[in-house]
């Protein structure tokens, strides 16, 4: 990925989503060298969905948006099969997502202080 997910997660603050929303439910859907660009965006977006920052980012600006996300944005579209993967695929890891934020922390891991030392341990204090 080119522009790393930190540029997504970023551009994502910026407007992105509302910019790619509005395409995506265009009637009819834009001219082929459009539809390049926004294959592109779609590749970005499931390459950024394996970071926490990305996922938290697409959430809040889905929130904000306040209007109905789903796996048919892009209907009728050349992207559409791969829009609604995406969709499904962002479902899977918003999932697992709120398990790893809800998470109960059971144990505190300590490390040895020395360098040279690459194991770590329960902690012994609380």
């Amino acid at each position: 990925m080119p522009f790393g997910h930190k540029t997504v997660t970023e551009a994502l603050r910026a407007g992105l989503l509302r910019a790619l929303l509005t395409v995506g439910r265009m009637r009819p859907p834009p001219e082929p060298r459009y539809l390049e660009q926004l294959d592109e965006i779609l590749i970005f977006f499931s390459e950024s969905s394996v970071y926490l920052s990305f996922l938290l980012q697409l959430r809040a600006s889905i929130e904000e948006l306040k209007i109905p996300i789903n796996g048919k944005t892009f209907h009728g579209f050349s992207l559409a099969d791969k829009w609604q993967s995406m969709w499904s695929i962002l479902q899977l890891r918003w999932d697992f997502m709120e398990k790893y934020l809800k998470r109960e922390k059971t144990t505190t891991m300590a490390s040895c202080s020395n360098m040279t030392v690459s194991t770590s341990a329960p902690s012994l204090s609380s």
